[in-house]
């Protein structure tokens, strides 16, 4: 449930909520619902969408900022040559569902969020699929990142206010913004639905078919920004994740390489609560709650210390790491 700060979810969309009355949605994968090519001007297949539930209706206030986007970094977009004056013309296209119809809005941003252009898309039919695209020239001035920062970013509007909002679209503006004043506001409705599928931003004018990539190269692409090393993800059952050496009586270590590289040093990302995590040792389990990385962990490995908290092992004698809870994950994070 996204109802203030920022939050990734599926295929690293990020919602952020900000705000006096920006209200509060859920995002979620469907797989009951989403673009086929039996469907009326719908030219690709895909077995799933992003789904957006209105769970809280907001309203007007002037500081509401609630967007839907995709961060991509600079690396990835560099040729796209924006804040020069060879700065590319590029394409988005994109499925869209709702239960509201009526102009929405979106833009594209630089990462300093003071350069925007604000596009629309009329969504006609409530509860269809829809193809829209929308083509922005290259902006030729601005700041433009072009490292492994974030570089552009799409934004989807779901209910900013005044602050966020400009009457002049298809410009590029010295601000955020990404909708117009008379653009709907989904999170103005309670049980409002907005899916969307099939995103694409390419160079050109022209969109073309969407590209579908095998699932290896896609989660390849994933694990340069979030990789799991153990999620025991309510199977009932204790999964194994690391060989550890005891550094004490009280403390220890386990290193792994991360494949592929990732975008800059990690930081963790588990899940925490009482007898969450085990080190098996002489045919017992002592369990502990808490880890961290130590400070010689890099962008090609990490080193996870296990330090106190009543934990109790042979020093210099190897244990057997392992989750000990149906909630119990561990993951290693580089996102934009």
């Amino acid at each position: 449930t996204a109802s203030s700060g920022s939050a990734y979810t599926l295929d690293r969309w990020r919602t952020f909520v900000s705000g006096d009355s920006s209200g509060a949605f859920t995002v979620q994968q469907s797989t009951d619902s989403y673009p086929t090519t039996n469907i009326s001007g719908v030219k690709d297949n895909f077995k799933a969408s992003a789904l957006i539930t209105v769970t809280s209706a907001g309203s007007a206030a002037a500081n509401n900022n609630v967007k839907f986007q995709q961060r991509m970094e600079g690396n990835n977009v560099y040729d796209l040559a924006f804040g020069t004056s060879a700065a590319k013309t590029v394409t988005v296209s994109f499925y869209v569902k709702c239960s509201l119809t009526g102009t929405f809005g979106a833009s594209l941003v630089n990462a300093a969020h003071n350069r925007s252009n604000i596009q629309t898309y009329t969504i006609n039919s409530a509860n269809t699929w829809e193809y829209k695209t929308f083509t922005v020239a290259g902006d030729t001035s601005g700041s433009w990142v072009t490292n492994a920062s974030t570089g552009l970013q799409l934004m989807f509007d779901l209910g900013s206010g005044s602050s966020k909002l400009s009457d002049t679209t298809n410009q590029w503006l010295s601000d955020e913004y990404h909708g117009t004043n008379s653009t709907v506001k989904l999170t103005h409705t309670n049980g409002a639905t907005w899916q969307i599928a099939g995103v694409q931003l390419e160079a050109g004018t022209q969109a073309t078919s969407f590209e579908h990539r095998p699932i290896g190269e896609e989660l390849e692409l994933c694990r340069r920004y979030y990789q799991v090393l153990v999620d025991q993800a309510d199977t009932g059952s204790y999964k194994s994740y690391a060989i550890a050496c005891c550094y004490s009586g009280s403390s220890l270590h386990h290193t792994h390489s991360l494949s592929p590289v990732m975008r800059t040093t990690p930081t963790l990302d588990y899940t925490s609560g009482s007898d969450y995590y085990a080190a098996y040792q002489n045919g017992t389990n002592d369990t502990f709650d808490s880890m961290s990385l130590v400070g010689n962990s890099h962008s090609h490995g990490v080193d996870i210390m296990v330090s106190g908290g009543g934990l109790s092992v042979t020093q210099a004698a190897a244990a057997l790491m392992r989750t000990a809870n149906d909630n119990s994950r561990i993951a290693f994070t580089a996102e934009l």
